[in-house]
């Protein structure tokens, strides 16, 4: 607890916070409007991560993060991996982290829509 006394009485955390939450809240709004359908990006009210919902690609979350991954170089968490909450069956959420540089996200949403693009084209053929 005197760690986190320090750390809260310190006078450069307050505009720490401000920064880390303007970049979070940034992060999410660049995802929501830049990630294309049929992923969807909901609000989750608060939280330093977001959830990009594939289930319009027709792939679970581990199969989805496992192609982002192998694919794309881009690493997320499935969502079926977190124990608790509500879970649809099959679970077709994953997790990212919005406490990155403006770059790391960008690079994020076009993984995310290339994948969403490719696969597209394979499930309407």
């Amino acid at each position: 607890l005197a760690v986190v006394a320090s750390i809260l009485s310190d006078s450069r955390f307050l505009p720490y916070l401000h920064q880390l939450n303007g970049q979070v809240g940034s992060a999410y709004a660049y995802l929501r409007d830049e990630v294309a359908q049929p992923l969807a990006v909901p609000s989750l009210g608060a939280g330093c991560f977001a959830l990009i919902d594939a289930a319009g690609l027709g792939l679970d979350d581990v199969s989805y993060a496992r192609l982002l991954a192998d694919r794309y170089s881009t690493l997320v968490v499935p969502l079926s991996w977190f124990p608790g909450g509500q879970r649809a069956v099959p679970e077709t959420r994953i997790r990212v982290s919005l406490n990155r540089p403006g770059t790391v996200i960008g690079r994020l949403a076009s993984a995310l829509n290339s994948s969403a693009t490719a696969l597209a084209g394979r499930i309407a053929c």
